[in-house]
């Protein structure tokens, strides 16, 4: 997990902690106005578009279970010195309000379908319950209780089962966020979605609690003056050194705005990944939330079947396979179809696709770029043909002497003579593979070989490195991809196991579940197998640790050692 804000956030309470997880949660939605404890509301409060209300509450109950009663008394909150206005009844009366209630504690089966997974449809059986459970609980307040309890009372049993149904439908209980899990999670998104460094954190974090203690009780929004903290903070993302503006990126993004779908292709190592996340980049910058994923199901999910109002990004990898053709190829593309039908439809969603020509051909049955067309949107070959730019990409990695000059032309020849043309990918592959100091000391023939490294060659790579580093490839594969990411905490559960390869996968899912390590430390030849795969370009790691390969056929080797080894134990099974 991410590195904790310990100095101020240990000396935080648990409801401070919360909010501040909550208030960057939801910072970035438009038109959005947050206050801490409000006059005669919850602990915090989110107003979408000035009248969508989002109430706020926190429950430290580390360590317990979450009843039915412990629930109903939750909503029975009465407000100030009221009599007769309590939680519940302003849910019920204003169908623009929700409820979330955070906590540290466990929701037993009768709290748990209150849960975002748990949510399911009440029955009569359910409402006749909960209506009995909130009859029954105990008002606060010495001289207020009788009439609080009286008033409750009168009020459940002459509330309508629709109604009560209705209004618990708007409430939600986020159940296991204890202090720790909170703490990783707001390092995260000061980190990934702020790009405020782990120095800054702890700056921005002391000026927040400020914030907060200053504006708690009163009507007045904290949120111009938390964005004011955030930007202060707020580093300008790092632009990747190596990274060539294309001159198809302005293009690109001009058919996004107007399509709100674009799709890309073209050769291995073109660039296609590179060049998406590039425009998603500009697109986070105006808030838009995004997602890369190859499982089409996933996308659906997030951009499709989610009704959130906030502008969403979507970007679908490789769907039809990424080193090969998928077997499931024809109902992939019939939900391909769909999923660029219903996003063509909505004013909110903007969706990128990439894929391999070769692959798209084969999935569309087809052998020309132009024939491919989904409905109206043609597909964009971003293919290089001895471009300018790649020209560039290399002169960044190397100086600008006649010698590196002719070196690139002798490649590019090459490659020509290949039916291939140079691209994007194939000079980060040189370069991952040999420092720039030791190239002029290479063969035409071992640069080349570099440049068109494969699946297969990887993998012949990691077997010379012997036994340690074949498990390590193999494990490291089957729990994380080039979207997928695994924090060196699981990584180091799993390793630690020493469990053999087949039996690994039957373990697979209680070592990703574990909650506590097994071990701190791991084995320092692992952490050599680490640094050398972030060396050699293979898999790169975040600011929280998490890990995840740089290019599909990369990871597709692990697969390929994977069937080695279960081939090798079928065979020594029948001897």
């Amino acid at each position: 997990m991410g590195n904790k804000i310990k100095p101020l956030l240990e000396g935080f309470k648990y409801q401070e902690i919360a909010t501040i997880y909550c208030i960057l949660k939801y910072i970035s939605k438009k038109n959005l106005e947050i206050y801490i404890e409000k006059q005669n509301e919850e602990d915090a409060q989110v107003i979408l578009d000035k009248k969508h209300i989002i109430d706020l509450q926190f429950k430290n109950k580390i360590g317990k279970q979450i009843t039915i009663e412990e629930f109903c008394k939750w909503l029975s909150n009465f407000e100030g010195n009221k009599l007769d206005i309590h939680l519940l009844k302003k849910l019920v009366e204003d169908k623009n309000r929700k409820i979330i209630f955070m906590t540290s504690g466990r929701c037993k089966d009768d709290t748990y379908i209150f849960t975002d997974k748990g949510k399911k449809n009440l029955t009569k059986k359910d409402l006749t319950k909960i209506k009995e459970k909130l009859k029954k609980v105990k008002a606060d307040g010495v001289k207020l209780k009788e009439e609080r309890e009286k008033f409750q009372k009168g009020y459940i049993e002459n509330l309508e089962d629709n109604d009560l149904k209705e209004a618990l439908s708007r409430v939600e209980i986020q159940e296991n966020f204890d202090e720790e899990r909170l703490k990783d999670e707001i390092t995260k998104l000061f980190q990934k979605n702020f790009y405020i460094s782990k120095n800054s954190i702890d700056l921005a974090v002391g000026e927040m609690k400020k914030l907060m203690f200053e504006n708690f009780g009163n009507d007045n929004s904290i949120t111009d003056e938390i964005i004011a903290i955030i930007d202060k903070y707020r580093e300008n993302k790092i632009s990747n050194p190596e990274h060539i503006k294309r001159k198809e990126e302005s293009r690109c993004i001009d058919i996004l705005e107007e399509n709100k779908i674009l799709l890309l292709t073209g050769v291995t190592y073109c660039g296609k990944t590179e060049l998406a996340k590039e425009i998603a980049q500009e697109y986070r910058d105006k808030n838009y939330e995004t997602i890369i994923d190859s499982n089409i199901e996933k996308i659906f999910s997030f951009g499709i079947n989610d009704r959130k109002i906030q502008n969403k990004l979507l970007i679908l990898e490789d769907p039809f396979g990424n080193v090969e053709v998928s077997t499931n190829k024809n109902n992939i593309l019939s939900k391909f179809r769909e999923l660029v039908n219903e996003v063509s439809k909505k004013n909110n969603r903007k969706l990128i696709v990439t894929t391999r020509k070769d692959i798209l051909f084969e999935t569309m049955k087809k052998n020309k770029i132009e024939d491919c067309k989904i409905n109206k949107y043609k597909w964009i070959d971003l293919t290089n043909k001895n471009s300018d730019e790649v020209k560039q990409l290399w002169k960044l990695h190397t100086d600008n002497s006649i010698e590196m000059e002719e070196m690139y032309n002798k490649i590019s020849r090459e490659l020509n003579k290949k039916e291939k043309n140079l691209q994007f990918g194939h000079i980060t592959n040189i370069f991952n593979s040999v420092e720039k100091e030791e190239l002029k000391e290479k063969s035409l023939e071992e640069i080349v070989k570099m440049a068109m490294i494969d699946s297969e060659t990887i993998a012949g790579i990691i077997r010379e490195r012997g036994d340690l580093a074949i498990e390590f490839f193999i494990k490291l594969g089957m729990i994380c991809n080039t979207n997928k990411s695994i924090s060196k905490k699981i990584l180091k559960n799993v390793l630690n196991a020493k469990n053999n390869i087949k039996n690994y996968e039957k373990k697979l899912e209680k070592f990703l579940n574990l909650e506590s390590n097994i071990n701190d430390e791991w084995d320092s030849e692992y952490q050599k197998e680490v640094d050398y795969l972030k060396k050699r370009g293979l898999i790169k790691e975040d600011y929280n640790g998490e890990i995840t390969f740089t290019h599909p056929i990369y990871h597709y080797a692990s697969y390929m050692l994977l069937e080695e080894e279960y081939r090798e134990t079928k065979e020594k099974r029948n001897c």
